[in-house]
């Protein structure tokens, strides 16, 4: 029955080839030189008294029998066969010295030295050879360690007839074979079958308390010709026998075989020097291989290398567990303050554990209680807040109050694990894309070198369509400058008109006042410089001479009196006087003499002003006469100057248009170019998602049972956002198109897609520039698809799983998403998964899964726990009126492996009332019949 405190099955180093020191043939061990034995217990009379007899009369042997216990002790070794030929009764002896050895030992040392465990190796010899000297093969039989096995091979022996001698031949029974007849004795092969029978019936034994062993070598099953008719002879040994003594390279041959078979290594010691070099790293260790075995050191456990011979049983130097120290959980310990709840420590397997219980046992909470005290800021919760609380109506305790995980490195700090809670598996399984979600980590995880170019061609994707954005922005670019060209040659005119006004600004130059034609437009505007000078003095003439007529005329048209009076006053003050001299004769003769004079002046003045008017008008007509012609002048010289200018700038006009209409056709081509460029990125995207994704789906390989491939696609969100920047009122036939033939639309050329584009409306914002760079920039999104059983999830077409079977596809997913293989906490999977799904699929899966990564399962079905072939099992119980545990703790837990089996019996405790395989029975659904299955498939029932 298990202990509680174990961790079901380990892997551990076997040796089940050892010769005892008093082995019959080729016994090469020699007495060592102790001279005083270590005082010994006295034994009781009887079953021990030939251990007696040896240590007193057989001092030699007793030293023999001691060393070699000492060596056993020394041995990493935990599981040994002791060897002897045609008989047992040496692993008696050896049992009886083992025991008084350990009692000379401390307790520590003795308890490890306790844990090792022995099964008799009976070594025969048959009646057939198979190599060129024809030596007799040896069959090894190991037999269970049971005294009522052991009783029973005695039995056996009695039953089982030899031949000796090398003469006459003489027949015997092998438990009377005295040990000079053992060199030239033998047996058949249907006799050792014959008594295997008859001493171990079926009746009897459920499971076979034997294992039959060949070697691979020239005493063995080995031919050197293996086309010769001895090779017939040992294809019927191996078929006859369960196991295989050889080594690493035959490991691998049988495992490859048709009917695989165990392969195991022994050390086949026949000396003390030969076990030293087991016991210790050396050649000779290292060319003969270790063996480990994946099981409790039992034989029940020992009988699981019948069915998994490549998984439970490995031939190498160091220990094949996979799963590093840092990656699994050692043992979970509670507080003291705790105890009334659980028990102090409970230990786990690196492997497999499955954790069963009837209702409300303790199940969920222990490995909730495991998931909480684990790093819960990087524990991978896939949904909802399963550790909201360990149990229904509970809380969680104060921090003090946690248990404390250790980690297989020894380490208690708190690191990141899985944790599926109960139904959450459904829950992931009723969302597709959830599922189809953890495919990517999975892959990273599984196939790093897709991953890898499968990143390569998306940074590609990405860089490429970065440049088909550049290259329609540049296209855009370019448009806008073709059309500022255009507006600027629509600005200038028609070339037509301009050349026809340009020859008609020629013909009208011509000719000038002068008759010349200019020469140039600075000869007029020098000419019409002079003539503005001219015109402008001869202005100021014409006004100064008809200023100064003006004055003339005013004189000349005033009435002039000729008749003069003059009169004179003198400048005298007295009156008298004045008049006295103003009517002197003298005087008025001088006044009429002045007046006459002053009248001939007056007249002959006024005759010269009409000389000088008229002199003046004539001056003016003149001045008039040159200035009119002046001015007809200039204003033909203007007019001249006006056409000359337009001719230049028609000219200039005409010279701009050539200029423009060259930079029209450069820009036209480049656009063409530009296109071009555009879809020749653009089919290079295409052409290397296409060629890369075909390769990446060829090199990718099956995980569980998983096919995944790649496929690229539209995605609708994104698509849809393309087409509600139009104006469906005004677009409403294009945004249909797009909406139903979106994936059609995108492979139009560019030319396309850029007119479809300019004839489309849009909403404020967007405009055909931004519409057209995101159908010729559209990037397809690429999504992972996986195939299980025919059924696909992913990609771009519609999941055909049922919700059950996305559940499990998650399931696969997450075991292999994470980069590091941190322990996975499941609470119950098979409550979404159908039966079938259960057995066909989940099993196989969690038997590859778990070489990788820690399992800690809580379940009710047996497929899951027996089928899976758990490597612990941890049963929990609640404690109650019926179901008692002890120290009345509320949860208790057995842990052990599934070969560990005992009837049921009465026991105070619930968990001490059963063995593991019972307890699983119990509570199992399905129990008793998947243990019949799997006793099947180990041929042992």
């Amino acid at each position: 029955m298990a202990k509680a405190g174990t961790r079901g099955s380990e892997w551990k180093r076997w040796d089940l080839h050892i010769h005892v020191p008093t082995t019959r043939l080729n016994c090469q061990y020699k007495t060592p030189s102790i001279e005083v034995l270590p005082e010994l217990p006295t034994l009781d009379r009887g079953a021990d008294d030939i251990v007696n007899d040896i240590i007193k009369q057989k001092p030699d042997e007793a030293r023999l029998w001691w060393k070699f216990c000492t060596l056993i002790a020394e041995s990493p070794a935990s599981v040994f066969g002791l060897t002897d030929y045609f008989r047992i009764t040496e692993f008696h002896k050896f049992n009886t010295f083992w025991k008084m050895y350990l009692s000379t030992l401390d307790g520590a040392a003795e308890e490890r030295q306790r844990e090792k465990v022995f099964f008799p190796n009976l070594e025969l010899r048959l009646d057939r050879a198979v190599n060129g000297k024809q030596e007799p093969v040896d069959y090894h039989i190991i037999f269970d360690n049971r005294p009522e096995v052991l009783k029973d091979v005695e039995t056996f022996l009695y039953n089982l007839t030899v031949k000796y001698g090398t003469g006459t031949t003489q027949v015997a029974k092998v438990a009377n074979l005295q040990d000079d007849q053992c060199k030239h004795a033998f047996v058949t092969l249907d006799d050792i079958h014959d008594a295997l029978d008859e001493a171990f019936p079926d009746s009897k034994y459920a499971i076979s308390p034997y294992l039959t062993i060949v070697p691979n070598n020239s005493h063995g099953v080995a031919p050197r010709n293996p086309k010769s008719r001895i090779d017939h002879v040992a294809d019927d040994i191996r078929s006859r026998t369960d196991v295989i003594f050889g080594n690493q390279r035959d490991s691998e041959f049988y495992a490859k075989a048709d009917k695989k078979k165990p392969v195991i290594a022994g050390s086949d010691a026949h000396s003390f020097e030969e076990l030293q070099y087991h016991c210790k790293p050396c050649d000779q260790h290292r060319k003969l291989g270790i063996t480990w075995i994946k099981s409790t050191p039992t034989f029940a456990g020992l009988l699981q290398i019948l069915v998994e011979p490549v998984t439970r049983v490995r031939i190498a130097d160091t220990s094949p567990l996979k799963i590093r120290d840092r990656h699994r959980i050692s043992k979970i310990s509670f507080p003291e303050s705790a105890n009334e709840h659980f028990p102090s420590v409970i230990l786990f397997n690196p492997n497999f554990n499955a954790i069963i219980g009837s209702r409300s046992s303790g199940k969920s909470t222990l490995l909730k209680y495991i998931a909480k005290t684990s790093n819960v800021e990087n524990i991978n919760l896939i949904v909802g807040d399963a550790l909201k609380q360990p149990a229904a109506n509970q809380q969680w305790p104060d921090p003090s109050n946690m248990p404390e995980v250790t980690w297989g490195d020894g380490s208690t700090e708190r690191r990141p694990l899985t944790y599926i809670g109960q139904g959450q598996l459904a829950e992931i399984g009723e969302n597709a894309k959830r599922v189809a979600d953890l495919i990517e980590p999975t892959l990273k995880n599984t196939q790093p070198d897709v991953i890898k170019e499968y990143n390569e061609l998306r940074k590609h994707v990405r860089e490429s369509t970065e440049k088909i954005v550049q290259l329609v922005d540049k296209y855009y670019e370019d448009s806008d400058l073709l059309d500022g060209f255009q507006s600027q040659l629509h600005t200038i005119g028609d070339r037509a008109g301009l050349e026809n006004e340009r020859r008609e600004c020629l013909n009208a130059l011509g000719t000038t006042t002068e008759g010349s034609a200019p020469n140039s437009s600075m000869e007029i505007s020098d000419r019409l410089t002079d003539l503005a000078s001219k015109k402008e003095r001869a202005d100021r003439v014409v006004e100064d001479l008809e200023a100064k007529i003006t004055e003339l005329d005013v004189v000349l048209a005033s009435d002039f009196d000729v008749n003069i009076d003059i009169h004179y006053t003198p400048p005298i003050e007295q009156p008298d006087l004045r008049r006295s001299i103003e009517s002197s004769p003298y005087i008025q003769a001088a006044v009429n003499q002045a007046k006459v004079a002053v009248q001939h002046a007056l007249r002959t003045s006024i005759t010269e002003v009409r000389t000088l008017r008229d002199g003046l008008r004539k001056i003016l007509d003149d001045a008039n006469e040159l200035r009119d012609s002046t001015t007809e002048e200039l204003t033909k010289l203007q007019v001249d100057s006006v056409k000359l200018t337009r001719l230049n700038q028609v000219t200039q006009d005409l010279a701009k248009y050539d200029e423009i209409s060259k930079q029209i056709k450069a820009c036209r081509a480049q656009l063409e170019k530009d296109l071009e460029s555009i879809d020749s990125a653009r089919e290079v995207i295409r052409r290397e998602i296409v060629e890369t994704t075909e390769q990446i789906n060829r090199s990718m390989e099956e995980v569980g049972g998983i096919q995944f491939t790649l496929e690229w696609g539209v995605d609708e969100g994104k698509s849809y956002a393309i087409v509600e920047r139009l104006n469906r009122h005004q677009s409403r036939k294009l945004a249909d198109e797009l909406e139903n033939n979106f994936n059609e639309v995108i492979l139009l050329s560019a030319a396309e897609i850029i007119a479809l584009a300019n004839e489309a409306k849009y909403k404020a914002g967007s405009d055909s520039h931004i519409f057209a760079r995101d159908l010729l920039a559209f990037k397809l999104l690429p999504r992972w698809a996986g195939e299980l059983e025919d059924d696909r999830i992913g990609g771009y077409s519609p999941a055909s799983m049922t919700p059950g079977k996305q559940a499990l596809f998650a399931l696969k997913l997450i075991f292999g998403s994470s980069s590091d293989p941190w322990p996975i906490l499941i609470d119950q999977p098979e409550d979404d998964l159908d039966s079938r799904s259960i057995y066909d699929t989940l099993v196989p899966y969690l038997r590859e899964v778990r070489e990788e990564r820690q399992l800690l399962v809580v379940s009710h079905d047996a497929n899951v726990v027996v089928s899976s072939d758990a490597e612990e099992v941890i049963v929990a119980n609640r404690h109650g009126r019926d179901r008692k545990n002890r120290d009345g703790r509320t949860f208790d837990y057995l842990t052990g492996a599934l070969e560990d089996s005992h009837p049921k019996r009465k026991a105070e405790f619930t968990l001490d009332s059963q063995g593991i395989r019972e307890h699983a029975c119990a509570v199992l659904d399905g129990g008793e019949d998947a243990f019949r299955k799997r006793a099947h498939r180990y041929s042992l029932a």
